[in-house]
């Protein structure tokens, strides 16, 4: 199975790289560590439609997106913690960073496919 390139989409991806340690304005180990990850590639992929669910609890309304890409490239790295803009740029007009609204959530290889199901994620 080969993906049509008229059903191709825009998506920036960047790979986990490790967690890097926090230094305080002089240098020192602060003992918190952050996630970093490469710079942003732009790639276009097949990607499939929504699968949603919404629930109601205690804390209010709660929503869950999840999408799936379908891809003949093996050779992007993805994994499990790997961060996606789906329909936006990682960098805005007034070269800004915007925080990555898609993440990988389970990676499902095949003989001539890999089929990555990803989460959307609400940042603030």
């Amino acid at each position: 199975m080969r993906t049509a390139t008229k059903n191709h989409t825009k998506v920036w991806y960047a790979n986990y790289l490790g967690e890097t340690e926090e230094l305080d304005e002089y240098g020192y180990h602060t003992g918190r560590y952050y996630p970093t990850y490469s710079e942003p590639i732009l790639r276009y992929m097949n990607i499939g439609g929504t699968r949603y669910t919404a629930s109601w609890d205690l804390n209010g309304f709660t929503t869950d997106y999840r999408r799936e890409i379908v891809t003949c490239d093996k050779s992007l790295g993805w994994k499990e913690n790997t961060v996606l803009w789906v329909g936006i740029d990682p960098i805005d007009s007034e070269q800004n960073e915007v925080k990555h609204n898609f993440i990988v959530e389970k990676v499902s290889p095949t003989k001539n496919a890999i089929l990555y199901t990803i989460k959307e994620v609400q940042n603030s």
